[in-house]
C-alpha cells in the first residue's frame, strides 16, 4: 500500500513545482508587459509641438519596439554588416570553442556577420537589456539628453540602463548597461568585483535616423 501511495504523491509534487515555475514566468511576463504599457501611455502624452516626428527619438522608439518584438529583419536595418574588428571586438563574447570554429570557417573571424546576428540575437539583446530599454522614458531622454531605467536586481547584481545623447565627439546616443555588485564583504562594505558596463553606441544621422556604430565593454 505504501508503494502505491508514492507515485500519486510524486506526481502531485511535480505538478506543484511546475505550477510555481509557470506562475513565476507569467509574473515576469506581466511585469514587462506592464512596463511597456506604462511607457507607451507616457509617450502618447508627448507634446507634438515640442517634439518633431522626424527626429531621431522616433527612430529610437522604432528600434526599441523591434528589439522587444524580436523583429530581426527590422533590427538589422540599424546595422551595416559586417561589424566589429580589432578596434572594439564583437557584438558578443565567443567561447573558446566558438572562436576555434570561426577561425576555421571564416577569413575574418573577428568580424560579426549578418548570419551571426540571426544566430546570436538573444545574446546581443538579452532579457535584461530588453526589460531596461522598455522602461526608458523617451520624452525625458529627448528633452534632457539623459534617461535611466529603474534598477532591477538579479543574481546578486544591480542592473540598469543609462541612455545619453552625446554631442561631444559626434552626434550619438549611448546605451550603457550598468552591472553593479549587490554583495557586501565581511565588514559590510560594498564589493566592487564583477562590476562592469556594456555600452551600445548609435550614431545619429541627419538628426533623423540612428545607426549602430560599436559596442564597448568596460570594467
Amino acid at each position: 500500500m505504501r508503494k502505491l501511495l508514492i507515485l500519486p504523491l510524486a506526481c502531485f509534487l511535480f505538478a506543484c513545482t511546475s505550477s510555481d515555475q509557470q506562475k513565476k514566468q507569467a509574473a515576469n511576463a506581466d511585469s514587462l508587459t506592464e512596463a511597456v504599457t506604462k511607457t507607451t501611455n507616457t509617450e502618447a502624452n508627448m507634446d507634438a509641438k515640442d517634439i518633431d516626428a522626424s527626429t531621431w527619438i522616433y527612430d529610437f522608439k522604432n528600434f526599441r519596439q523591434a528589439v522587444y518584438t524580436k523583429d530581426k529583419a527590422k533590427v538589422k536595418t540599424y546595422f551595416d554588416f559586417p561589424v566589429g574588428g580589432e578596434d572594439w571586438g564583437s557584438l558578443v563574447t565567443f567561447s573558446d570553442k566558438e572562436v576555434q570554429k570561426r577561425e576555421k570557417a571564416l577569413k575574418h573571424p573577428e568580424l560579426f556577420y549578418e548570419a551571426d546576428f540571426d544566430q546570436y540575437f538573444d545574446r546581443i539583446f538579452d532579457e535584461d537589456f530588453i526589460s531596461c530599454i522598455m522602461k526608458i522614458k523617451t520624452a525625458v531622454l529627448y528633452k534632457s539628453n539623459h534617461a535611466e531605467s529603474p534598477e532591477i536586481i538579479t543574481d546578486g547584481q544591480i542592473i540598469k540602463l543609462i541612455v545619453d545623447h552625446d554631442t561631444t565627439d559626434f552626434n550619438a546616443i549611448q546605451l550603457n548597461m550598468s552591472y553593479a555588485n549587490n554583495a557586501v564583504d565581511e565588514n559590510g562594505e560594498a564589493v566592487s568585483e564583477g562590476e562592469h558596463n556594456v555600452i551600445y553606441i548609435f550614431e545619429i544621422i541627419d538628426h533623423r535616423k540612428i545607426k549602430f556604430k560599436k559596442k564597448v565593454f568596460a570594467g
